[in-house]
């Protein structure tokens, strides 16, 4: 899913402004989700960004792929996706 969202925003390096507004708004996720409470919720991990390529573990992978699907769908996430 993350490589599908790199790729529908740009291929390669193309559009690279918009990539880093997705980065953006997965790491605004990224810290709500960290800041909650709820313990069987998995805790994502992002050291170099979402669409950096590197390898995640499986409950890693699952709460960026969630707080990307979360991020996407705020209105500023639509906007970005509907631009492309």
């Amino acid at each position: 899913m993350i490589d599908t969202v790199h790729d529908v925003v740009g291929v390669g390096n193309k559009n690279s402004s918009d990539k880093d507004k997705v980065k953006g708004l997965h790491l605004l996720v990224d810290d709500g989700m960290k800041r909650q409470s709820e313990q069987d919720m998995p805790q994502p991990m992002v050291s170099n960004g979402i669409m950096d390529g590197t390898q995640m573990g499986g409950t890693e992978q699952c709460a960026n792929v969630l707080a990307l699907v979360i991020a996407l769908k705020t209105k500023a996430g639509r906007s970005l996706i509907n631009k492309h």
